[in-house]
């Protein structure tokens, strides 16, 4: 019943299984919080706090912090840039 609700094959359900035997579980390791002053405003913290704890893509975090803390994207893009959690953004040469 259920291989006919996932529209599956048992031998697909085999080669999962002997797939999880064979790769052991690696869970996501948690991005690591950067040394933060004192004088550092109560937003940027939280959105420090917030991609530390994140387990999606950045594009993802981009589109849901800012609902929760209220600023744009181009806000807590920058917060993450100059704090070293996420790379500066490649420039473009001129044409």
């Amino acid at each position: 019943m259920l291989l006919h609700v996932v529209r599956s094959t048992l031998p697909d359900i085999g080669g999962l299984k002997k797939k999880d035997a064979v790769q052991p579980y690696i869970s996501n390791s948690k991005r690591s919080i950067p040394s933060i002053d004192s004088n550092i405003s109560d937003i940027a913290r939280m959105i420090i706090e917030g991609y530390a704890r994140w387990q999606g893509s950045l594009r993802n975090f981009l589109t849901q912090e800012p609902r929760r803390v209220n600023v744009s994207p181009n806000q807590i893009r920058n917060v993450l840039e100059i704090t070293g959690m996420i790379s500066k953004r490649k420039s473009r040469s001129p044409r």
